[in-house]
């Protein structure tokens, strides 16, 4: 396993993936029920394992998706999974017609103007002419193994907070 096998098309079905998934997890696929450890009570081994094999696992859990998906849109049928509709979205039905509308009522909040980003004007500019122009920022804090080529930042302490909750409450 390794590397390459994130763009493997049989990571779905593949044995070794499915290893790697189980053993992290500790759990055995084969069982009828998947039980995973409470947060509450999740030891250091666990965390070290389900994060070393992060990406494993969420390439499994999603070609299983993609599968599922797959065998429902051919018109199989999977107990306790259902083919719906996903989250829509508005786009206007004539825009011609919405552009005058808001230009009238609006005046010029009928439009937005943005910057481009730094990788925009990257792609437009020579980048030394640029590099005066922008700082970097760090981004979020992210777990990962101590393989990981990044230096280690140091914690903050405070109090663990689990769906909300602070621990203890």
């Amino acid at each position: 396993m390794g590397d390459h096998c994130q763009y493997c098309p049989a990571k779905g079905i593949c044995p070794k993936q499915a290893e790697i998934v189980e053993r992290s997890l500790m759990i055995s696929t084969k069982e009828k029920a998947i039980t995973l450890p409470f947060l509450e009570t999740i030891t250091d081994v666990q965390i070290a394992r389900i994060v070393e094999h992060q990406s494993q696992i969420e390439d499994f859990l999603a070609e299983v998706k993609r599968l599922a998906l797959h065998r429902l849109k051919s018109g199989e049928k999977i107990e306790g999974l259902k083919l719906v509709a996903g989250r829509g979205s508005r786009i206007w039905s004539n825009e011609q017609e919405a552009e005058v509308y808001l230009k009238q009522n609006l005046q010029e909040l009928a439009f937005t103007r943005k910057l481009l980003s730094v990788a925009q004007a990257e792609g437009l500019l020579p980048k030394p002419t640029l590099e005066h122009l922008w700082v970097k920022i760090d981004g979020s804090e992210t777990v990962t193994h101590v393989s990981d080529k990044r230096k280690e930042i140091e914690p903050i302490k405070g109090k663990l907070v689990l769906n909300n909750k602070t621990k203890g409450e």
